[in-house]
């Protein structure tokens, strides 16, 4: 929005509803099941048993959501993000 970057920021950070934890969990089990495209995600989305292996009750992020977020970062920020958790 344009004129309100205050609200934009506010209604943007109202709107997401995953930390870094999830997605990544989420992304990393459905490799290790054999689910390499995010387009596989719209449904695994909905799976139990993928949402009692993230520890979440409610939908998973979408296609879109895991694109972003695995585009969202180069390599320096996300071995700086690692080295400072460790």
């Amino acid at each position: 929005m344009v004129g309100f970057p205050r609200v934009n920021r506010r209604v943007v950070e109202a709107s997401c509803d995953h930390d870094l934890k999830n997605p990544l969990q989420q992304r990393l089990y459905a490799i290790a099941l054999g689910y390499e495209d995010l387009n596989d995600h719209e449904a695994l989305r909905q799976d139990v048993a993928l949402q009692t292996a993230v520890e979440r009750d409610r939908l998973l992020a979408s296609a879109s959501t895991l694109w972003c977020f695995e585009n969202r970062a180069d390599r320096g920020t996300a071995c700086s993000r690692i080295a400072r958790r460790c």
